[in-house]
């Protein structure tokens, strides 16, 4: 497959059953959906590179987190 990308970590955790682990959706794959809703709209793009530039803008956000994480800025 292709190189492996920082996931941001989890998006949404839940720990509220005991036994239950479902870790939910990672950061990446929650800011590519968000990039996805504006990206939609884009009537010239096929849903391929839509789907390529939703995770390119992901990508870039969870590269951005980590470098303002390193400076002590947060999230």
């Amino acid at each position: 497959m292709g190189e492996q990308h920082d996931s941001g970590g989890q998006a949404f955790p839940l720990s509220e059953f005991p036994g239950v682990t479902n870790d939910g959706m990672t950061l990446l794959d929650w800011f590519a959906g968000q990039a996805l809703a504006g990206l939609a709209a884009e009537p010239e793009l096929s849903s391929e590179r839509v789907a390529e530039i939703a995770y390119d803008c992901a990508e870039r956000m969870v590269a951005e987190k980590r470098r303002r994480e390193a400076d002590g800025g947060g999230a």
